[in-house]
């Protein structure tokens, strides 16, 4: 189940960013896979002497539909925000101030780990590092 969204606040509770993955993420991520299953599934082909260009076609047709629609399901559930006491994600979970032991910042996005070595990714992010810094949660 899904947590409601847009999320509700506590009093005094201020949005710092929020966000969902970018549909050029998603595409880029899609075109690698699919480039190693189609990789893959040639030397399959070619190890088995059956290699044909209109197999590997329809292979890459299937795959990138189901991969795409698959994608689409998943966008639902990765929008998130970000306030300065906790981490919201669509699929309900929440992390809070308190639990979080390092915040990462890299290019465009942050890298968040719980107390409990949990790893929580927040992108796509602008300013990663200025958004940490207000955070003030352990900027590594």
């Amino acid at each position: 189940m899904t947590a409601p969204w847009p999320p509700v606040l506590s009093d005094g509770e201020t949005v710092i960013a929020k966000g969902r993955p970018s549909p050029k993420q998603r595409l880029f991520e899609t075109l690698v896979i699919g480039a190693v299953a189609g990789a893959s599934y040639s030397l399959l082909l070619i190890y088995q002497n059956r290699f044909d260009l209109a197999d590997l076609g329809i292979f890459l047709a299937i795959f990138f539909v189901a991969y795409l629609g698959y994608n689409l399901y998943l966008r639902k559930g990765d929008d998130w925000c970000l306030t300065d006491q906790r981490l919201i994600l669509r699929r309900g979970a929440t992390l809070g101030r308190d639990d979080v032991a390092k915040v990462i910042p890299r290019p465009g996005k942050l890298i968040i780990y719980s107390a409990t070595r949990a790893r929580w990714m927040v992108e796509p992010l602008n300013d990663s590092e200025t958004v940490a810094k207000r955070l003030n949660w352990g900027v590594k």
